[in-house]
């Protein structure tokens, strides 16, 4: 129970950073910058590491938490994460 808040806690601030860009855009610096984004990528490498079996991220909380998971990363402020043509 307690893994499953932490993965919430860490989905919703790499979610809310990514997507709403504020911290991003308020930047003052580039060293700003660098550590917003570096933080924003610790959060998405640990997410990573939660993914199940399938490659998909679940929760007792209900569905869409792989949706959520995958706007984080397609919103990156850095496109670091592309969307695939197909």
């Amino acid at each position: 129970m307690r893994a499953m808040r932490w993965f919430i806690v860490g989905l919703l601030i790499a979610w809310g950073a990514v997507w709403f860009g504020g911290p991003v855009q308020a930047a003052e610096t580039q060293a700003d910058l660098e550590k917003i984004v570096a933080a924003i990528d610790r959060g998405l490498a640990w997410l990573t590491t939660q993914r199940d079996e399938r490659g998909a991220w679940r929760s007792d909380y209900g569905p869409g938490i792989t949706a959520l998971v995958v706007t984080a990363y397609l919103r990156h402020p850095e496109s670091k994460y592309p969307r695939r043509q197909s």
